[in-house]
């Protein structure tokens, strides 16, 4: 699919990649993400997602946000094409529905920058996308992070 068109009169924040076969969900995840001036492309799954990564080099995304309830194999072959990919690697933010430590430690040990639990605030996914360094784990209890509470408002 081709991006949708940034908001006008907005600089582009990211170049964003939203992986999910929920019609609904990335319809409203595309819709926050352009109020917050990204750019944004999806694809229903993850094979058309990592052929883009790799054949369409000149669009390169900022970021990567990724169903983590795919199926194994698509989840790996996203991944090999990240490992083999020049520099610079996009952002991975894998969202799921489980808040499990360990499920949250298995995403981070496959690379993932980030990891989000439906349902997230817009302000979470934001921020993920932004940060330059690992962010701990929405909802999920991290020793080495305080834990969060969700505030009201912007869940998606």
């Amino acid at each position: 699919m081709s991006p949708r068109p940034a908001n006008p009169g907005r600089p582009v924040g990211c170049r964003v990649l939203l992986v999910d076969e929920e019609a609904a969900y990335s319809y409203a995840v595309v819709r926050l993400l352009e109020r917050a001036g990204h750019e944004v492309t999806t694809h229903p799954d993850a094979i058309a997602a990592a052929a883009e990564l790799v054949y369409v080099p000149y669009e390169r995304p900022t970021a990567l946000v990724l169903d983590g309830g795919r199926s194994p194999a698509d989840l790996a072959g996203v991944l090999a094409v990240l490992a083999v990919r020049e520099p610079p690697r996009p952002r991975l933010i894998l969202v799921g529905s489980r808040a499990d430590p360990m499920e949250a430690a298995k995403y981070r040990a496959l690379g993932a920058d980030a990891y989000l639990v439906k349902p997230f605030l817009a302000e979470e996914l934001v921020a993920a996308i932004a940060s330059q360094e690992k962010a701990p784990a929405q909802g999920v209890p991290d020793e080495a992070a305080p834990a969060t509470t969700a505030a009201a408002g912007g869940a998606a």
